[in-house]
Order: C-alpha cells, then sequence, then structure tokens
C-alpha cells in the first residue's frame, strides 16, 4: 500500500473542505455576528494541513489499488467528520464529543442532532453544507472509488461489473468535476424553486442543501405551505432515484429510459402503494381530513423513503401502523445509485428475485433460473455480494440495538437509533413510543452511534476491507 497517494489525496481533500468553510466566513461578514474568527482559523488550519499532506505525497503515482482505494474511503469519511466537527467546538462551544457526532451525522446526511438552544445562523449554514457534502461525497465515491473497492458489491448494475485492478488519478479527478458541476447546477434549480415558494434567500438555500443531500434535520416549517411541500417532495423524490441513471441517459440523450428503469418504476410504485395505505388509514382513524391525509401522508412517505427525514407535521404522534410504515421505508431506502441510506430498492428487487428462483428450484431441480434486473442479468457474483451485504447489515443491525440498549433504552428506542444511524434518517428515533433525544445520551452512546453511522456509508463491506488490511500488515511487521 502506497502512503505517498493517500497522503496527497487526503491533502487534495483537505484543501477543499477547507475552502468550503470560506462559504460561511463570508457569509458571517455579512452581519453583525461574532463567527468570523472561528470560521477563519478552522479553514486557515484545515488548509494548512492540506499543504502538508499534498507536501507529504509529492512523490505519489499515478494510479491507485483496491486496498489504497478502500483506506482512502476510510479516510476521506474520518476527514470529513474531523473538519466539520470545529466550528462546533469554536462557536457553540460544544464538548468534542458533541462535536463530532454532529460533524458525523452531517457528513453522512442523517440529520441527527444533539445541539439544545439557539444557533447562529452562519452555524446552520454550516451544518447544512455538511449534509450537502456528504451528499456530494457519496456520489463521488460512486462513480470513483467505490466500484473498484468492492467490484460494485450490487451497488450499480449500470457501473461496469469487471473493475479495474487499478485506476488513474487523472480518470478520477476528471470524474469527480463532472459531478461536482451536475451537483452545483441541481442544487442552484432548487434555491431557485425555493425561493418562488416564498422562503428567503436563506432559508431557501438550507432547505436546498438537505433535500438535494436527503440530509433532513432542517427546522425550517412546512406545515402551512403547500407549495413548499411539493416542492420539497419532488426534489427529494429525484434525490433519492439513481443519479448514475441519470448521468448515462443525459449522456446519451435518451431520458425516456428513465422511466423504463426497472428500479426506478418499482420505486415509484412501492412510494405510490405507501403513500395510499398510510393517506387512507391517517384518514379512517380521524388524524387528518381527506385532502390533508393525502398530502401529509404523501410527504412523509417521499420523505422517509428518501431517508431524509423532513417533517411538515407530528408524525411521532401518528398511529402505530403508519409509524411503521415509515420504518419500513426507512429501512429499505431509495435507488442504489443516489445518495440515500437504507438497503436500496436494486438490492431489493434482486433479494426477492433470488428468493422466487430458489422456490422454483426447489420444485424443478433441474431448471436453470436467469435473474435478471431489467434487462441485464445479474451475475452470479453480485447475487452473492448482495446477500452477504444483507447478512452483515441486518447483522450489525441487531449487534448495534443490542449495544445501545445497555444505556437503559427500551428495546423499540434502541431499535429506532440504530435504524436512524445506520440508515441515514436520524428522524427515525422519533418513531418509538417515547421520541428519543440524542442530546440525552451518554457521551459512549454518542460515539457508538457515529461509528454506526461512518459503518452505515461505508457499505460494511469496505470498513472488513481496510480492517482486514490493516491485520494483514500487522502480522507481516511481526
Amino acid at each position: 500500500m502506497s502512503r505517498d497517494v493517500l497522503m496527497f489525496l487526503a491533502g487534495r481533500i483537505l484543501l477543499a473542505l477547507g475552502g468550503l468553510q470560506l462559504l460561511p466566513l463570508l457569509f458571517s461578514l455579512l452581519g453583525p455576528t461574532e463567527e468570523t474568527w472561528a470560521f477563519g482559523i478552522s479553514a486557515l488550519s484545515i488548509m494548512a494541513a492540506g499543504l502538508v499532506f499534498c507536501w507529504g505525497g509529492r512523490r505519489h503515482k499515478d494510479h491507485m489499488d483496491v486496498r489504497e482505494a478502500a483506506a482512502l474511503l476510510l479516510i476521506v469519511w474520518l476527514l470529513l467528520a474531523l473538519t466539520g466537527m470545529l466550528p462546533y467546538l469554536f462557536i457553540q462551544q460544544m464538548t468534542w464529543v458533541d462535536a463530532l457526532f454532529e460533524s458525523v451525522s452531517g457528513v453522512t446526511t442523517t440529520g441527527a442532532t444533539c445541539i439544545s438552544g439557539e444557533v447562529p445562523q452562519s452555524l446552520l449554514l454550516w451544518q447544512g453544507m455538511t449534509q450537502w457534502m456528504g451528499g456530494l461525497s457519496i456520489l463521488i465515491l460512486l462513480v470513483t472509488i467505490l466500484p473498484q473497492v468492492s467490484g460494485c458489491f450490487g451497488l450499480s448494475l449500470l457501473v461496469r461489473q469487471n473493475s479495474p485492478a487499478s485506476q488513474r488519478l487523472a480518470v478520477m479527478w476528471q470524474g469527480t468535476l463532472r459531478v461536482v458541476k451536475a451537483y452545483a447546477l441541481v442544487t442552484a434549480l432548487i434555491v431557485g424553486l425555493c425561493w418562488l415558494c416564498g422562503l428567503d434567500g436563506f432559508q431557501a438555500v438550507r432547505l436546498a442543501l438537505v433535500t438535494l443531500s436527503t440530509g433532513g434535520g432542517c427546522d425550517i416549517t412546512l406545515r402551512a405551505n403547500g407549495l413548499l411541500q411539493l416542492v420539497a417532495a419532488l426534489c427529494m423524490l429525484f434525490a433519492s432515484s439513481n443519479f448514475l441513471f441519470y448521468w448515462c441517459t443525459g449522456q446519451h440523450t435518451r431520458l425516456r429510459a428513465i422511466m423504463k428503469d426497472s428500479e426506478f418504476r418499482i420505486y415509484l410504485g412501492i412510494v405510490l402503494f405507501f403513500g395510499l395505505l398510510v393517506s387512507w388509514h391517517l384518514w379512517r382513524m380521524g388524524v387528518y381530513a381527506f385532502d390533508d391525509s393525502l398530502r401529509m401522508g404523501f410527504f412523509h412517505v417521499i420523505s422517509f423513503a428518501s431517508t431524509t427525514g423532513l417533517a411538515a407535521g407530528d408524525f411521532g404522534a401518528w398511529p402505530d401502523f403508519d409509524r411503521y410504515a415509515l420504518f419500513i421505508l426507512a429501512f429499505a431506502g431509495g435507488c442504489i445509485g443516489s445518495a440515500t441510506g437504507g438497503i436500496r430498492m436494486m438490492r431489493l428487487l434482486v433479494l426477492f428475485k433470488t428468493a422466487a428462483a430458489e422456490m422454483r428450484r426447489t420444485l424443478h431441480p433441474h431448471m436453470v433460473v436467469s435473474i435478471r434486473a431489467g434487462h441485464r442479468p445479474v451475475p452470479a457474483r453480485i447475487i452473492g455480494r448482495i446477500l452477504n451485504f444483507f447478512f452483515l447489515y441486518i447483522m450489525v443491525y441487531f449487534l448495534f440495538v443490542l449495544l445501545i440498549s445497555l444505556s437503559g433504552l427500551s428495546v423499540l428506542e434502541s431499535m429506532g437509533i440504530a435504524a436512524a444511524c445506520l440508515s441515514s434518517v436520524g428522524s427515525a428515533s422519533m418513531l418509538a413510543d417515547t421520541a428519543v433525544s440524542f442530546a440525552c445520551q451518554p457521551d459512549w452512546v454518542k460515539l457508538l452511534c457515529s461509528f454506526l453511522m461512518i459503518l452505515g456509508r461505508l457499505e460494511i463491506f469496505s470498513f472488513l476491507l481496510v480492517l482486514q488490511t490493516g491485520f494483514r500488515d500487522l502480522q507481516h511487521k511481526w
């Protein structure tokens, strides 16, 4: 494993993160605030560290193998978390555990928070920017690193299944620039739509940052603005669809192919089915009137299916059936080439088809069954990786439910917190009978939840690959 290439890339990432902190610094200069010095010190420190890392890795090679890509994947999330916590330490004067939890929650687009009290607008902007950067990082990793690290692990059947053993840095840089440009353009479009719905400039930017990144955790009230709810729901639906498929169809100018994609159609069907079901049940139980039930039901179904978790009402007081439906949607997640959390639709589609194929093989042992996703056959190795991922995902979930319950929380509350952290939807913790506040939890629970949030974003396999590489290096030395 070459440390020079990792140091160089880590330095470039630090320079970019330090440069992004200049935006809330400039925003703080517009008003009579005292956060300018904090963002200035934080940005200069991060960029200085980036220059040191770039200089240390100046003799790097021009390509990266699988182990280096897996290590870089872990480094990216650690750098995002460590640099994102500095403004919380300087401005809000939080403990390092709370600041780390807040930063990890932002960069993993979870949206959980442990902040209580008034928060400066510049820090709220940084909170939204961390979520925006987290969503952007996920899309960049999907295009550049993840296919190489895991051979897709079922990430997307649109990406080449036979990824090269090494990848040139120049090719990765070109792909990164294209993703950043497209992501920034869509963000600007959503800001304009939110502004047209009646929000001021600051609120429009914040809502655009959290909806596109499926981050959630935004305190902008959506209850009384039906048009804003519609715009936010459409933005969340767009963000939870397959960005890689948008990429491919955009390059080939075949936009009609989006509606023919099997994963996208199944995702829309699930949203429509649960939206009608939850809306009907809310109306039948007398929670809302008929039109309000449709509006609130579909908005929250899209919110939880996209693992955003935005709220337009008090869904924590809904009947058990509706809260359980939202919990299932948060656990399932959106499409596989998006910034959403959860298991993802493509994996669930392959799992259901694999189960159906095994039932047919049981009845007809000599039958040859081909599992297809859309018009593409799914290779056996991809099916095996999806099965392994599902097993590890469920095992990690119940293991952390057990560990979190040691804090004295009930089983349902522990399940809500574990689902919120692993599936990157912080509002899932409010689906239990008693809403759980992360601010009231002990420090070891916050650290455990921070690790679980990062583990969910690493797709578990990448973390295990880095862990295995570290053990092998340690055995080699000793």
